[in-house]
């Protein structure tokens, strides 16, 4: 299976999405969820992660490493179908300020 790659490249508009849990790691008392696809923008290159929430659950941190882009929450989300948001103000205060 190939690492998940975030769609939010390809559709920045996207800010809300079905998916399924497809792996869950619990570590230092957070959760760190991989998808099956995102629309999740990962912290990198100097710009910060995008925010949202999975299943109502706080999205802390978004980061992607050689196995997939992992969603970091505190609290439980069980594994299968999930709803994730993204927020979409604070996405579009850091497209405008990396393109200006």
């Amino acid at each position: 299976m190939s690492p998940t790659r975030s769609r939010c490249f390809s559709n920045p508009e996207v800010v809300d999405f079905d998916a399924v849990i497809t792996k869950v790691k619990h570590e230092q008392n957070k959760y760190k969820i991989l998808l099956n696809n995102t629309y999740f923008f990962p912290k990198g290159g100097g710009q910060p992660a995008d925010r949202g929430c999975l299943n109502g659950v706080e999205v802390q941190d978004v980061y992607e490493d050689e196995t997939g882009i992992f969603h970091v929450v505190e609290g439980r989300v069980h594994p299968g179908p999930v709803h994730a948001e993204i927020d979409p103000v604070h996405r579009m205060d850091f497209m405008q300020q990396h393109t200006g």
